[in-house]
């Protein structure tokens, strides 16, 4: 089944979406195409502006595990580093009445930084067979904590229990600094490398629910609490 939409670049990203929280293990079981609908926006090409009308299919869908193995069905919470591949076909016409041929088709990557639904994606459209657009999503900004004038910003965060999780250290310091988290007990459950005026993604493995403390190796009196729940 399918529904009469728009090809434009918002689409992937909110297919991603629903496919990240399950939807499309459902969808994939039960029907070889998910029903999807959008609004209309404009393409502009050589000073002209072409609205474009297709009904649109989902053809197939792959999730990769983190390690590159395929999932024989799409997890309820995706694991960071995991990829969802999407191809979509596309017809002119409505969901009642189009074309059986193909006029365009659409490749998209997403790729999960962290277990949370919300994917980096990447995509590709080719669209009668010579014409290629190219779109990128980004996730959203996730946790990040910014180092400057020795001192953090902010000094509390919560993440959810039991999922791996992405923490972004921002530098703005001309002095070293690190996020280093122990527990409740002072016993160290992770360490990120030290950096000096750069961002770096730290990918911090699941944590039972509990109270913590981040603190920077370098300086230790820059700390923080960590609440996982």
């Amino acid at each position: 089944m399918g529904t009469a939409s728009h090809l434009h670049i918002g689409s992937p990203r909110r297919l991603a979406a629903f496919a990240a929280i399950g939807v499309c293990a459902l969808a994939a079981a039960s029907a070889p195409a998910l029903a999807r609908g959008t609004t209309s926006p404009a393409h502009r090409q050589a000073g002209k502006i072409v609205t474009m009308h297709f009904y649109s299919v989902v053809a197939s869908f792959v999730y990769r595990n983190a390690d590159g193995t395929v999932a024989a069905h799409p997890p309820q919470k995706p694991e960071a580093g995991g990829q969802l591949e999407i191809l979509e076909n596309a017809y002119t016409g409505t969901h009642k009445s189009h074309s059986k041929k193909i006029v365009a088709t659409t490749h998209t990557v997403c790729v999960f930084k962290s277990a949370k639904p919300e994917p980096t994606c990447d995509g590709q459209s080719a669209i009668g067979g010579n014409q290629l657009l190219l779109f990128h999503t980004p996730a959203d900004s996730g946790t990040t904590v910014v180092a400057k004038d020795i001192a953090f910003n902010p000094t509390s965060l919560t993440i959810p229990a039991d999922t791996a999780t992405q923490i972004t250290l921002d530098n703005q310091d001309a002095a070293p600094h690190n996020i280093a988290i122990k527990d409740a007990s002072g016993a160290q459950v992770f360490k990120g490398d030290i950096v000096t005026q750069q961002k770096i993604d730290y990918n911090v493995n699941a944590l039972p629910a509990g109270a913590y403390q981040f603190w920077c190796e370098v300086h230790p009196n820059m700390t923080g609490t960590l609440t996982v729940q």
